[in-house]
């Protein structure tokens, strides 16, 4: 990449991140749920409670028409489900980020999809050089175990396929940053460093995560002692970074992600947030079907978008948001929802100094 194809990237975001700041209470952090549908059953899924697909989706029409009064994001992430069971999801993304111009785009995947995700890269990615797009691939044991718990066989080779496949496009492609993340819970948290590790050491993801289960469920069967195996792999991914990342003020990000993940932790035994929660101001989660909900564990809504013509901004400001979002400040909710999270470790001042402590260990490239 050119000094100037660098500079571009950084410029955005840096202006983007400002902008944000500044406009203290505008939405910077959008999480849409395109689809709540998966081809897989894994027990531990946020939504394995309810019906796959027992909501209306949006259509692009009207993934249009909200996209209309959107303004400009800092963060933009399309998950579901499986985001890339909808085969529109390139003209998804290509509408909301027209409009968002968000610097940065994450999108999970179980990585079922390997052509599909490929296409998607090659696609989008050159339509959106000023935008980074992380895809994070879904895996939580290895080999048939993570089959077992995925509730599908070939699902890890399909994942380590996809992640291949992405790793390559990586050479091409200055602006895609390839991921993996697994799920803590029950069922694998005993091999889980193992896990990562190997996968450390045989192929060169950008970061490998962590995510606590968070489904209602499962959540409560987790150990007494799973709160001190998180710690433990949290120890572990402070030193298993991949390469050093193209992805504009990749080493603040990365801060982020360790000092939220330290946040997690604190909630794991403390039972309360180190800062207040931004959830419903500075985050918001748009359902597949419209509704708007300040994050995903807290199912109550603000409204339905298609309700306020797609005025994000204006359904925010309504009297049922307002009350809601007091009520999260006051009543010190608190929870391990990592988007919600890390939006607070970006938009709570209070927070900036551990990212600034975190930022040197977070540079370059951990040896292998």
């Amino acid at each position: 990449m050119t000094d100037l194809g660098r500079i571009r990237p950084l410029w955005r975001a840096l202006a983007r991140v400002a902008e944000s700041l500044l406009r203290f209470r505008r939405v910077g952090y959008l999480v849409v749920f395109v689809t709540s549908r998966c081809h897989l059953q894994c027990p531990f899924c946020l939504l394995s409670s309810d019906p796959p697909g027992s909501r209306r989706e949006l259509t692009l029409a009207e993934f249009r028409l909200l996209a209309c009064k959107l303004g400009p994001l800092v963060q933009l992430s399309l998950t579901g489900g499986e985001p890339f069971l909808r085969e529109d999801l390139a003209e998804i993304a290509a509408v909301l980020l027209t409009r968002t111009r968000a610097p940065y785009v994450s999108i999970p995947t179980n990585g079922w999809f390997t052509q599909r995700i490929t296409a998607f890269v090659r696609e989008v990615l050159p339509r959106f050089p000023l935008s980074s797009f992380r895809l994070v691939v879904s895996i939580d044991a290895l080999g048939e175990e993570h089959d077992r718990l995925r509730g599908r066989p070939g699902t890890f080779q399909k994942a380590l396929e996809t992640s291949r496949a992405l790793m390559d496009l990586r050479q091409s492609h200055p602006n895609l940053v390839v991921d993996a993340n697994a799920v803590l819970h029950d069922m694998n948290q005993e091999h889980l460093k193992e896990t990562l590790e190997t996968l450390h050491k045989t192929l060169p993801f950008d970061n490998l995560s962590v995510t606590w289960a968070r489904n209602r469920l499962s959540a409560p069967a987790l150990g007494a002692d799973s709160p001190g195996r998180y710690r433990e792999i949290l120890e572990s991914l402070r030193r298993l970074r991949g390469p050093c990342e193209n992805r504009a003020l990749s080493a603040v990000w990365r801060a982020v992600a360790q000092v939220t993940r330290e946040g997690v932790a604190q909630v794991l035994s403390e039972g309360r947030l180190p800062a207040p929660c931004v959830a419903g101001r500075n985050l918001v989660v748009l359902r597949e079907d419209g509704e708007v909900l300040p994050c995903e564990m807290l199912d109550r809504s603000l409204g339905n978008l298609l309700e306020h013509d797609g005025d994000l901004q204006g359904l925010l400001a309504s009297p049922q948001a307002r009350d809601l979002t007091r009520w999260i400040q006051r009543s010190g909710c608190a929870c391990t929802y990592e988007c919600a999270m890390s939006a607070g470790v970006v938009w709570n001042p209070g927070r900036w100094p551990a990212v600034l402590r975190a930022i040197p260990g977070c540079m370059g490239r951990a040896d292998r």
